[in-house]
C-alpha cells in the first residue's frame, strides 16, 4: 500500500478496523484483495469461502477427533496435533484449540489429582468431560450437576476437594473458576 496517499491509507483502515473479524473476515481478505488490485472482490470471495470452508470441515473434524481420544492419548502427541490444526484464518476456533493445548499441558496435574486422598473421582470425569465440550454443552452438564450436587449426601466432601484443587491444583481450578465456586456456596437441600 505504498503507493496510496495518506487520506486513502487512514480510509482503508477506518473500513477495516469497524469489521468484525469474527464475523467477517472473508470481507476484510475480499476488501483488501480489491484494494491491492490482486483480483475481483466476486472472484476473491467464491475462493476464500470455499477456502475458508475447507479449513473450517478440516480443523472441526480434527478438534472433534482429538477430543474422543483426549485423555487416553499421550501428552506429548496431543500438543503435536494441536499444534498442526490450522485455526490461523478460523479466528473462531483459535479460542477452542488454545483451551485444548493449556488441558493438554495440564494433563500430569489430572493424574496427580486422580490420586489426591480427598478426591471424587465423579466430580473429576465430569471436570474431565466438561472441559473438552463446545461452552454450550459444557454448560449444560455444569447445570445438571449443580442441581445433582445439592441434594447429594457428598456435597461437604465434594466441597472439600473443591478447596483442596483450589489450594493445590490452581491450574486446573482456574479453568472453570465460576463453577467450582458455584460449587463450593452450595447449601445442602433434602427431598
Amino acid at each position: 500500500m505504498s503507493e496510496f496517499t495518506a487520506s486513502q491509507k487512514r480510509k482503508y483502515l477506518a473500513k477495516v478496523l469497524r469489521m468484525n473479524p469474527l464475523t467477517e473476515s472473508e470481507k476484510i481478505i475480499s476488501f483488501r484483495a480489491t484494494i491491492l488490485g490482486k483480483s475481483t472482490p466476486d472472484k476473491v470471495q467464491a475462493n476464500d469461502a470455499a477456502q475458508i470452508q475447507h479449513l473450517r470441515l478440516s480443523a472441526t473434524g480434527k478438534i472433534d477427533e482429538l477430543r474422543k481420544r483426549f485423555w487416553v492419548t499421550p501428552q506429548q502427541t496431543l500438543l503435536d496435533e494441536l499444534r498442526q490444526i490450522d485455526v490461523s484464518q478460523l479466528p473462531d476456533l483459535q479460542p477452542t484449540v488454545a483451551r485444548l493445548q493449556i488441558i493438554a499441558q495440564l494433563i500430569p496435574q489430572f493424574q496427580s489429582l486422580v490420586q489426591h486422598p480427598e478426591t471424587r473421582i465423579n466430580l473429576v470425569n465430569t471436570i474431565k468431560r466438561m472441559i473438552m465440550l463446545p461452552p454450550r454443552e459444557a454448560g449444560a452438564i455444569k447445570a445438571a450437576y449443580l442441581r445433582k450436587a445439592a441434594y447429594a449426601s457428598a456435597l461437604p466432601i465434594v466441597q472439600k476437594m473443591i478447596f483442596m484443587m483450589h489450594r493445590e491444583f490452581p491450574q486446573i481450578y482456574n479453568l472453570e473458576p465460576d463453577w467450582f465456586y458455584e460449587i463450593s456456596k452450595l447449601k445442602p437441600r433434602y427431598n
